[in-house]
């Protein structure tokens, strides 16, 4: 596993594109995502990373961390971690991906798209916790999420909340 040492320059990234609304609903993204089963399970989202591969193994650090993983793996851990396809972390490969709009490559991504997706709708936090958003992260780490920025939000998250619900917001500056 590859990290980063300055996570700011990545994740505050001014050259990223903004699409509008309209936009949106016009891209390749939305239709795959429509048209794709909503629950996928981990086999299909490893065979699906393994189908861009391509035969250049820019994949086999992805895809061996989620088989290593048990069958209710929560892989927004991976598109989140500091993991590396070829020479980028795996978060930007796919945003950069979903900026391209190309409908072979989304097709692939969307199982993991897909799952993640359920996973923030439907798995709740066993028990109650609280975690930190910085300018562009969340963490459960204050020292991390003040990395990303210098206003910083306290959010509580209860135990059985499958989506988030913000029940005390504090603003700190550092």
């Amino acid at each position: 596993m590859s990290y980063s040492y300055n996570p700011r320059q990545d994740r505050s990234d001014y050259t990223i594109p903004i699409v509008t609304q309209d936009e949106f609903y016009k891209k390749n993204f939305f239709k795959c995502y429509d048209q794709t089963i909503r629950n996928f399970d981990k086999a299909f989202v490893i065979n699906s990373l393994r189908a861009l591969e391509d035969g250049s193994g820019k994949f086999s650090s992805i895809i061996q961390s989620i088989e290593n993983e048990s069958d209710d793996y929560d892989v927004i851990r991976t598109y989140s971690s500091d993991m590396f396809v070829h020479h980028q972390k795996f978060y930007c490969y796919v945003n950069q991906q979903l900026c391209a709009d190309n409908m072979e490559t989304i097709s692939k991504l969307m199982p993991m798209i897909r799952r993640a997706t359920r996973q923030i709708n439907y798995q709740a936090p066993a028990s109650t916790l609280v975690v930190y958003r910085g300018f562009t992260s969340t963490s459960t780490s204050i020292y991390n999420a003040q990395i990303f920025g210098n206003t910083l939000f306290e959010i509580h998250i209860y135990a059985g909340c499958v989506q988030l619900f913000i029940h005390n917001k504090r603003l700190y500056t550092t």
